[in-house]
Order: C-alpha cells, then structure tokens, then sequence
C-alpha cells in the first residue's frame, strides 16, 4: 500500500474512528493501534481470505473482526467515502458531474441471511442486487443493495435519493442506462428531478454514443470486483457487506483520481 492511500486513510476514514471511539469511554483498549486492524480489514477486503487465516501480531483474527462489525454498524466507511467525495468538490475542485451512468450487478450469496431474493440467472438461488450511479469521471456518487428478484428500474429511485447534493433542477444533466430503466417509472422520475433522458429505448437500433457512454459503469464494476471479498457475499448481515463495498470505492477513487 503506497504512501498516499496510507495518508488519506488516515486523513478519513481514521478520523471517523477515532471521533466515534471518543464517545466510547468505557471501551478497553488494545494492544495494536487502529491502524494496523484498518489495514487487515483491507487486506482481507482485497484477497478475500477467511478472517481466521490473517496472520497477526499479538491480538486475534476474532479482534479485527469484532471492530470491522463494530465500525461498520456506525456506518465508519460509508460517512469516510461520502468526505472524500465532499473533498474533492469542495476543495479539489475535482468532482464535476456533467452527466450519470447507472445500472446494477448481481452478487452471488453464500453465508448471508438478510436482504435477498432469488436470482433468475442462477436457477434462483438466493443472492443480492448491487445497483451504482457513476458520473462521467467514473466516480460512484450513490450506491444501494437490493433482493436480486427486484427489477433493475425499481433499483433507481433508492440509488438516486443517496446522491448527496442533487437538487431537483438538473437540466443539464444526462442519466445514461440500460434498456431496463426504459419504462414509465423511470421516466417520472427523471422529470422529478429534472434530468435529461437518455436511457436506450427499446426496440429501436442501438444507439453507440449512449452504449459507449453506459460502458463506464461496466467497467467500474469490473473494478470493484478486482477486490475478490466483493465478488461474492459471505457477510451475514447486508449493511456490512455494503459497508465492504464503499471501502473498496474509496480505495479506487484515491488510485483513479490523483490527489
């Protein structure tokens, strides 16, 4: 892990942890800093290793685990990616989104128990539905979990409330997407918010100025899925998986963008 990530896991994503564990007075301490249980959380983030098989100094593999499930009900990595992305509009002056891409992915299911639904590509075993809005920086503004049996259109409404900072006059926004968001639904809520419309339409040639546009959301999934604990979901409640995947984008973000 290179200097800078290192630096801005620090200037975050500690940051939040350390605030929360000031509210905490009656919690014992332990032997390594936090730090160091951070970095094994990334680590089995990256490799998708069992938590048993980390290799640690002085504490047990049960103690980094304790604290992934600890900070991850309070919501450390989800808050620590929304900053970054503040960050970056606001001081950086990175962050300009001139138009959305948006569509979801299946997640197949292993130990989970909560949020889930029959995938119909995978002889309905149960699994789950990620759905993400990127903008044209390839930059994930929202993202939610769904059962995998929800249509993808009925993902948008959800995925789009997260938008942190979008007002409802949007006229020179675009959001691109699939044949699937081609439905009535979807378009009233574009006309809710005040987006342009330019999701595919069925039964009419493929347009390849708005495909090659949508692509960039496959290829982001592609990213995410390099970190193999998203891949597939062994988190038995939901909300911690999530909590997985806003970690993995704030590691992107920090490697695609350069700050």
């Amino acid at each position: 892990m290179d200097s800078l990530t290192i630096y801005y896991l620090k200037f975050f994503i500690m940051r939040n942890i350390n605030r929360l564990l000031k509210n905490k007075k009656n919690r014992r301490p332990i032997k390594m800093p936090y730090m160091y249980i951070l970095i094994n959380i990334i680590k089995v983030l990256k490799t998708g290793m069992q938590w048993k098989y980390l290799s640690l100094d002085n504490i047990s593999y049960k103690t980094v685990n304790k604290y992934f499930n600890f900070w991850s009900r309070n919501d450390i990595f989800s808050k620590s990616y929304y900053h970054l992305l503040s960050f970056l509009k606001h001081k950086k002056k990175k962050l300009k989104t001139s138009f959305l891409v948006t569509d979801t992915t299946f997640i197949k299911n292993y130990l989970g128990v909560d949020n889930l639904g029959k995938n119909p590509t995978d002889r309905g075993r149960k699994a789950n539905k990620l759905s993400i809005i990127i903008n044209d920086q390839n930059i994930p503004l929202s993202l939610s979990l769904h059962k995998a049996n929800i249509h993808d259109s009925r993902t948008l409404i959800s995925t789009i409330k997260n938008i942190k900072d979008l007002k409802k006059n949007n006229s020179s926004i675009s959001l691109y997407a699939d044949k699937a968001y081609d439905n009535n639904y979807c378009n009233q809520i574009l006309k809710y918010y005040k987006l342009n419309n330019c999701i595919i339409k069925k039964n009419n040639f493929p347009d390849k100025h708005k495909n090659k546009i949508r692509l960039s959301v496959e290829h982001f999934f592609s990213w995410i899925k390099q970190f193999r604990r998203i891949i597939n979901r062994f988190e038995k409640k939901s909300h911690n998986y999530l909590q997985f995947v806003y970690l993995s984008i704030f590691l992107i973000v920090i490697k695609k963008t350069n700050i």
